[in-house]
């Protein structure tokens, strides 16, 4: 069984905003919405597991992600 007693917060809003973005993929495929949505999803669950990483002191990743995250975010602002 998984313990989900000891998870960061970050750790949930990972998974929520690792379901919104698939959720926003479907619909751009479907072409229902602008890609900056997706992007902006995507971005914010990468800074999600960069904070998570970073409470767990792995900062070396927690870098890495979180820039990663904000130029996701920085591109669906431009492709806005």
């Amino acid at each position: 069984m998984i313990n989900v007693t000891n998870r960061s917060p970050f750790f949930y809003a990972r998974i929520f905003f690792g379901v919104l973005a698939a959720l926003f993929i479907i619909l751009l495929v479907l072409e229902k919405i602008p890609v900056s949505f997706a992007l902006f999803a995507l971005g914010l669950m990468d800074i999600m597991n960069a904070m998570d990483a970073w409470k767990e002191q792995n900062h070396n990743k927690a870098m890495g992600t979180g820039l990663f995250g904000a130029v996701f975010i920085g591109l669906g602002f431009y492709l806005l």
